[in-house]
């Protein structure tokens, strides 16, 4: 699909909408940005689509077509949201996890973001541990893009839109915040993929290591697949598969813990697509290897 559009035309006998195909659907996409027109044949006729005019014609007549955006929702999404009010206290304690931040590199140059030492002490100083699941909740509800970082705009717009001027208050909103992830299942798939992408050692690498992922996994299981054997995943991660965890399969283990939740792999079926990881994993505990 064309970055999230789909294109229909309406059957004007019934008035329902029929999507067109991929192929056909990226081509009209393509004409409505260029502000041309799409030809396509259909069971031996000729067709043009005029984006514009949202019309499909032929020698027959014409019918109207439409434009839906099909992108996925970011349960996230706070909108574009600027700090207003009273941002005093935020900008206090930005210039303060900031400034340790800075004192990490050398010469201690000026930074717009938090991370390093400047990171643990602000975890430290609002009590949750670093390696528990609530520090990585409050990265992701800032919608946190770097890793381990918060950058300026994440920490003062990101928290006011929160509806947190002072950093005392996240403690009163974390409960909320881990409610409206484990209640919304398309909410833990995003929080899954953002560990994904959080976790990572630099922003342009594609993968994270296998320890790192046996670490973030060991604290997510607990608090969303709480029945699924997480010890056999990590020995298999660590001492069986031995390689960097890249994004399909870390897609790959998030899905296979929702289809086998309490890892009862009786209904496991080999004839998906799944990761090889998946597959070889599910293999050695069968044959019991795990």
């Amino acid at each position: 699909m064309s970055k999230g559009y789909q294109w229909l035309s309406q059957d004007p006998r019934n008035n329902t909408w029929s999507e067109y195909s991929a192929k056909d659907n990226d081509g009209i996409e393509q004409a409505y940005k260029k502000g041309t027109k799409y030809n396509l044949s259909v069971g031996g006729y000729d067709f043009v689509v005029d984006p514009k005019a949202m019309t499909q014609s032929s020698s027959r007549g014409s019918r109207a077509i439409k434009r839906e955006d099909r992108k996925p929702k970011d349960p996230f999404a706070k909108g574009d949201v600027k700090a207003s009010g009273d941002v005093k206290a935020l900008t206090t304690s930005f210039q303060k996890y900031a400034g340790i931040t800075s004192a990490d590199i050398q010469g201690n140059p000026a930074v717009d973001y938090i991370a390093g030492s400047g990171l643990a002490a602000l975890f430290e100083d609002l009590k949750i541990p670093t390696d528990s699941v609530d520090a990585p909740i409050v990265c992701c509800m800032l919608q946190c893009s770097r890793p381990f970082t918060i950058t300026k705009t994440e920490f003062i717009d990101g928290l006011c839109a929160l509806g947190v001027t002072q950093i005392d208050q996240i403690l009163k909103k974390l409960p909320e915040w881990k409610t409206k992830i484990k209640g919304d299942p398309a909410a833990v798939k995003a929080f899954f993929t953002f560990n994904f992408a959080f976790f990572r050692e630099t922003e342009t690498a594609p993968v994270i290591t296998n320890e790192t992922a046996s670490s973030v996994l060991e604290t997510l299981l607990p608090a969303y697949f709480p029945r699924f054997p997480r010890d056999k995943l990590n020995k298999y991660l660590v001492n069986t598969f031995k390689k960097n965890i890249t994004k399909d399969i870390w897609r790959g283990i998030f899905e296979m813990l929702v289809a086998h939740p309490d890892g009862n792999f009786s209904t496991f079926d080999e004839t998906s697509a799944w990761p090889g990881f998946v597959d070889d994993f599910v293999s050695a505990i069968k044959e019991g290897q795990l």
